[in-house]
């Protein structure tokens, strides 16, 4: 397999496999509606046969590659949800690559390489080997390490592919701006239909958003009791058991102001609602999700409401979305350094087994003469 790593804001870049045809409308978002099938080549069989691959199903002793092994997968949780159709490319968030490119990647140790790998055995496989998520469990318990172990459940048993990690809530604005409040009032109605067959009805996820709050829909109310009626009151009916669960969060829509004294809500940035109808087994514990803290909602978009208001989706799960600007990594260039299993066995060149570690000198054996 000839492949190409490419890093550009985030993206790591794959190239070389066969695609299959699907029908799109908007090329720049969605591609050329041939998402690309996933075959097993020679970089694939490679990496089968690598010390990386066979120690994430048996994590090591050895402190250092357990570390390095960690980060790896701390990586690759933040990009499953974004795997998508429109091609091979996948997405890790900007910041974290950056950490990843400073704490592990090296001459020696392409460990962006080892991660499209990973990415592209799960294309392969469709589902997150088990194996990893068990290491990746024991990884979050005994190292600390921020993995998303439930980003990783909910693609184990089927990945779910979204239509584009390009189509953000940005791009979804963009989009709105141009082609419906840009067009003439005799066009609006047209334009808005049109919007709607273009965007709508996409596979999305959607990082960076802040939570408003998670509840069971309310029940309707019941009809205001006339006061000249001397009937007794029909018995209120129980609400039904299993009434669905949404997430309402935001995005915001700016920078935030200084605020002005006196003037409330002054200082707040405007957000653009979402509401996400749940599906009934999540990943994550509902009760333990925090008003105000970011937030990943991956589901179906399903419909906006009148001039942008709010988004709805629909079959949506929802995952606790880091913010990597502060994150130092777990691993050091000295793991690497120190880690045997840390070495290019990717490279279909071959490569150069790390010399055994001297033990450091006792200054103590010396002897007098």
């Amino acid at each position: 397999m000839h492949t190409l790593l490419r890093t550009v804001a985030g993206l790591v870049v794959m190239l070389g496999a066969a695609p299959a045809f699907a029908q799109v409308v908007d090329p720049e978002l969605f591609g050329d509606g041939k998402p690309p099938v996933y075959r097993e080549e020679d970089g694939d069989r490679r990496f089968l046969k690598t010390q990386i691959y066979a120690a994430l199903a048996q994590p090591p002793k050895d402190e250092s590659c357990r570390r390095i092994l960690a980060t790896l997968l701390v990586a690759y949780s933040d990009a499953l949800p974004y795997l998508h159709r429109k091609d091979q490319n996948f997405y890790v968030d900007p910041e974290l690559l950056q950490s990843l490119n400073r704490s592990i990647v090296t001459p020696d140790f392409p460990a962006t390489a080892f991660l499209a790998s990973m990415v592209r055995r799960t294309l392969i496989d469709k589902k997150v080997p088990p194996e990893w998520l068990q290491s990746a469990e024991l990884y979050r318990t005994q190292l600390a390490a921020p993995i998303s172990t439930a980003r990783m459940k909910l693609d184990s048993e089927s990945v779910g592919l979204i239509d584009s990690f390009s189509f953000t809530v940005p791009a979804l604005l963009d989009r709105y701006a141009r082609e419906v409040k840009l067009a003439p009032s005799v066009a609006v109605d047209a334009a808005e239909d049109k919007f709607r067959d273009k965007y709508m009805d996409r596979d999305i996820a959607w990082g960076g958003l802040l939570l408003w709050d998670v509840a069971k829909q309310a029940p309707p109310e019941p009809p205001k009791k006339s006061k000249k009626s001397k009937k007794k009151p029909a018995a209120e009916e129980p609400p039904p058991v299993d009434l669905p669960t949404w997430a309402i969060v935001g995005f915001p829509l700016g920078q935030p102001k200084p605020p002005v004294p006196g003037v409330p809500g002054s200082g707040q940035v405007p957000q653009l609602q979402i509401r996400a109808r749940l599906v009934d087994n999540q990943s994550v514990d509902l009760t333990k999700l925090v008003r105000g803290t970011r937030v990943l909602v991956k589901g179906h978009l399903w419909d906006i409401g009148p001039n942008m208001e709010y988004v709805e989706v629909r079959d949506a799960s929802i995952f606790p979305d880091a913010d990597w600007r502060s994150w130092p990594s777990l691993a050091t260039p000295r793991d690497v350094a120190n880690c045997d299993i840390a070495v290019n066995d990717l490279s279909p060149y071959g490569y150069t087994p790390k010399a055994k570690r001297a033990e450091a000198p006792n200054a103590f054996s010396h002897t007098k003469q």
